[in-house]
């Protein structure tokens, strides 16, 4: 939002769930940057925080998208277990949520995309976060 290049592009944030919704809607709700402040209540094309199951219909420029699943401690073996990502289709949802992107998805984790251990699942949505999550060379 800093960047007079890139401060027109429109951003909404996609998380798994409604709680990390909720956690990341209050932080920047909290702000005390008049940017984020003003991008939160533009009428025409705010700044929004979804959860994956209502994301379906926006669309943005950017698609920060937030994983806010992590192992409970270092060296801990990461749950395979992703929520609605880890279900019977939940490969679609992830696409619904990367195809809201008009220009880039950044996503956030706390952990590298090769603990994702498709060995140990056989979610083809935890496959694709994988594939796309991987650093890009």
């Amino acid at each position: 939002m800093n960047d007079p290049v890139l401060s027109a592009q429109s951003i909404a944030v996609v998380t798994f769930n409604i709680q990390q919704r909720d956690l990341i809607l209050d932080a920047l709700e909290a702000s005390d940057d008049p940017l984020v402040s003003a991008r939160l209540s533009d009428d025409e094309d705010p700044l929004v925080v979804k959860n994956l199951e209502n994301v379906q219909g926006d669309e943005r420029d950017v698609i920060l998208f937030s994983t806010a699943f992590s192992a409970k401690s270092p060296g801990d073996r990461l749950p395979m277990n992703f929520g609605p990502l880890s279900r019977t289709g939940g490969e679609k949802r992830l696409n619904v949520a990367v195809t809201r992107a008009r220009r880039k998805v950044v996503v956030f984790s706390s952990f590298d995309a090769a603990d994702i251990d498709l060995a140990r699942t056989s979610s083809k949505g935890l496959a694709d976060l994988r594939g796309i999550s991987s650093p890009r060379t």
